[in-house]
This record gives structure tokens, C-alpha cells and sequence, in this order.
């Protein structure tokens, strides 16, 4: 079990540099004749957009052919490591490892491309659970671990990022989101969630000292939830796990131990729908103990302990006194 999840880790890295270094890359170069001389142009996207690089000369002929070349050694490359993750895949299902929702997969996995990934959004909802199963090496969470939607938190302000040549491309999240499936769009009602015509969701959330400014027709997301703050303390879990798809896919989500605290705590709230609650609290008091048996590296020690709020307090008693 151990050798097949490293390697599902290993080869998805191999598959994301590509993916990455793809995403960095001109999306082509053409000959274009303009007043009867051949110029070459570097394009930017399908829809033909790009700048001259110059009329035509044994170095840009170089260049050109160089591009050509480069582009079918990666393919070749690309062809192969996802066939090695398709192998892999079927021996990790065999195993009944830990499984993510496709639709989240999906969006983690062009979050992972785009940097954003861990850096700007962490996996914080039922999606997070399959992540620290893997953690914890063993299944625990069976039978509340489905899921139809997909939260995430901001971990930092940054929503843009500029890529190789100074070309800054929209990395906004609906942005990421439209590209995957264009019948995404903002609930007008919920500006913090968007939907797609097949019904899927995606919430998101950020703690008050992490609010960003974002421009107007972008997903916002809930004001002064301060429990999430508690999501960005400790150490992130950081973890590649199978899709319902069949497909890889990186998941970074809160330390453990806050997690587990905060789901027991959501647990408590009388504004939540009661069906929740009851998954709050069981994946509260399973990941809670999952970690005291299986995460030795997340100690629930006194340094840990002396870092609890007061609201948290008889919440971790409680779950100590639980066993």
C-alpha cells in the first residue's frame, strides 16, 4: 500500500511539471506573410492572439523548428506518465485507498496547475477527509466522506499571477472554474458559492485577516467567519489521492488537529442543518482520534494545547474524554 501511494505522489509530480511547463509555454508559433515578407509569430491562445517576433532568419528558423521538436518530445512525455498514472490508479482502487469527488478532483487538480494550489487555496470541507486518511494510512471516515460539493478558504490575498515572458493571466478562482466547465456561475443570492448546470458547488471562505479585495462579478466569500482562522494555523497536510475519475489529484488542507476541532465545533451550532451537524461531529471525533493513534507528528502536546482558544477548550476535553 505504502509503495503504491508514493508512487501515485512521485509520477503526479512528474505530471504536474509538465502540465506547468506547458502552461508557461507560447501556445504555438506560425509563419505569417505580411506585405510579402514571412514573419513568425508567437501565439498566445487559440483564438490567435500573439506578437511578431521578427521576419524570417536562420535564427528564428531555428527557433521555430526547436519549438516544433520540443513540443513532440513533450507530448511524447505526456503520454507516457499518464499512462503510468493510469496503471498505478488501478492498483490504488484495488486497494480501496481513499477516493475524491471527480468534480473536486478536477478543480484541484487546475488549481495545482495554475500555482494556486496551497499557496492561495486549501481544501477545507468533506474533500479534506480523503487527505488526511491518506495521512493517517488507513480509512476511517467510511460512510461520511461523500460529498457534492467542494469548500475551499483562501490562505493568502493573491489572486493573479504572472507567467513566463510578463504575460499575466486571470487566475481568478470562477476564472479557473469557467475553464474547466463554462456553465459555472455565481449563486446571485450566495455570492460565496458558485454552480455548474449539473448542480455541483463550490463555497468559498476565508478568515478575516485573510479577506481579499476582489473585483466586482468574482466569487466573495463569507465575511467574519473567525473559525477559520483556526485553519490556518499548525501544519498543512499535504497529500495526492485517487479521483472518482480515475485521475490524480493534490490535495492541501488544514493541520489535522484544528480541523478536527473545528468540525466538533461546527457540530455545536444551532444554525446549522441538523444532517450536518451530525457529519460535523463524526468526522470531528474520527479524525480527532484517528490523529492521537495514527499522527504521531501532529502531538496533541502542551505547546498545541496552550494555542487553544477558550471556545476550543471543553471541545478538546470532551473529545480526550471520549477516548
Amino acid at each position: 500500500m505504502n509503495r503504491v501511494r508514493a508512487n501515485l505522489s512521485g509520477y503526479y509530480a512528474q505530471w504536474l511539471d509538465l502540465r506547468r511547463s506547458a502552461a508557461n509555454r507560447s501556445y504555438g508559433l506560425k509563419w505569417k506573410v505580411v506585405g510579402g515578407r514571412r514573419y513568425l509569430y508567437e501565439v498566445f491562445d487559440r483564438n490567435g492572439n500573439g506578437r511578431s517576433l521578427g521576419p524570417e532568419s536562420p535564427e528564428l528558423q531555428a527557433r521555430y523548428e526547436k519549438f516544433n521538436a520540443d513540443r513532440a518530445n513533450f507530448k511524447l512525455d505526456l503520454e507516457a506518465i499518464t499512462k503510468t498514472l493510469a496503471e498505478t490508479a488501478q492498483l490504488y482502487a484495488a486497494l480501496n485507498l481513499p477516493m475524491l469527488d471527480a468534480n473536486a478532483a478536477e478543480i484541484f487538480r487546475e488549481a495545482d496547475v495554475a500555482g494556486m494550489l496551497g499557496t492561495q487555496l486549501l481544501a477545507v470541507g468533506t474533500n479534506a477527509m480523503a487527505a488526511y486518511e491518506m495521512e493517517a494510512g488507513g480509512r476511517f471516515l467510511i460512510g461520511f466522506d461523500a460529498t457534492a460539493d467542494c469548500d475551499l478558504a483562501f490562505r493568502g490575498t493573491v489572486t493573479t499571477f504572472t507567467a513566463a515572458a510578463g504575460r499575466q493571466l486571470d487566475q481568478t478562482l470562477l476564472g479557473l472554474l469557467k475553464r474547466l466547465d463554462s456553465t459555472y456561475t455565481i449563486n446571485q443570492e450566495r455570492s460565496f458559492q458558485a454552480r455548474n448546470r449539473k448542480g455541483f458547488e463550490i463555497e468559498l471562505l476565508a478568515a478575516p485577516s485573510v479577506l481579499p479585495k476582489l473585483p466586482a462579478g468574482e466569487l466573495v466569500p463569507v465575511e467574519n467567519l473567525i473559525e477559520q482562522e483556526w485553519l490556518l494555523l499548525g501544519r498543512p497536510v499535504d497529500q495526492v489521492v485517487l479521483g472518482l475519475d480515475r485521475k490524480p489529484a493534490r490535495i492541501v488542507c488544514p493541520d489535522p488537529r484544528w480541523m478536527a476541532l473545528h468540525k466538533s465545533w461546527l457540530a455545536m451550532q444551532p444554525k446549522r442543518r441538523a444532517d450536518k451537524r451530525k457529519k460535523d461531529e463524526e468526522q470531528g471525533r474520527r479524525l480527532f482520534s484517528a490523529i492521537r493513534t495514527h499522527m504521531p507528528h501532529y502531538p496533541f502536546d502542551g505547546v498545541f494545547t496552550a494555542s487553544l482558544p477558550g471556545v476550543l477548550q471543553p471541545i478538546y476535553s470532551a473529545l480526550v474524554a471520549q477516548g
